[in-house]
């Protein structure tokens, strides 16, 4: 059972230049890939959700919100990374890990198009008892990310090189490997071809919301 509160972080604040159009707004069998991972992240037990904003921000936090409307037991924040022309993933994140609460239990973190993620393997994250654990499949590390709110502070303040996977070596502990035949964990949406793919699987592996 999740006992202290669970907030998932998301980072959506790029450009998408590579897919060439906004990807969290793209339709996933008819859905928004950003409701696609708020339903699947609400189904897991997750009912708290800090979004880093940028390109296109309220165009995403009205998305959003819309999906809130039918989903009153969710608390959605918005974060707005004004520099998210020029900055970097870790820029992002430092900005959605400074908005998480002191009453929080445990972060999830991930990039906004890694949004098909099954919600029994969230709630298997949510509540593991590992510090800081990645799902992994065919031993490729992949999102949402988990770990003890402990560590906040110190990823918060983090501004060495290296990025986001040197901001989380910097805590010393060797990570957990929840092993999963799932491979959404590695399924972002970089190019149309991974869009593609998404929208196959989700086709294939229909989440009715709750």
């Amino acid at each position: 059972m999740i006992e202290k509160p669970v907030y998932a972080v998301i980072i959506a604040a790029g450009l998408s230049s590579r897919m060439g159009c906004y990807k969290p707004l793209l339709k996933i069998d008819g859905v928004p890939a950003v409701c696609c991972l708020l339903d699947r992240y609400r189904l897991g037990g997750i009912r708290h959700f800090i979004f880093v904003t940028g390109y296109n921000a309220q165009a995403l936090e009205d998305t959003c919100r819309s999906w809130q409307r039918t989903h009153s037991d969710t608390d959605l924040l918005f974060r707005y990374n004004d520099s998210y022309r020029t900055t970097e993933m870790i820029d992002s994140a430092r900005l959605g890990f400074q908005a998480v609460p002191e009453t929080c239990g445990r972060v999830l973190f991930s990039p906004v198009d890694i949004c098909l993620v099954s919600p029994d393997l969230i709630r298997s994250l949510a509540e593991s008892p590992w510090d800081l654990v990645y799902p992994s499949c065919h031993y490729k590390k992949g999102h949402p990310a988990a770990f003890s709110a402990s560590f906040l502070k110190q990823l918060s303040s983090f501004c060495r090189e290296g990025g986001l996977k040197s901001a989380f070596r910097s805590l010393g502990i060797r990570p957990h490997y929840l092993v999963t035949d799932d491979e959404t964990v590695l399924m972002d949406m970089d190019t149309p071809e991974d869009y593609e793919k998404s929208c196959r699987y989700a086709m294939a592996h229909p989440v009715v919301p709750r």
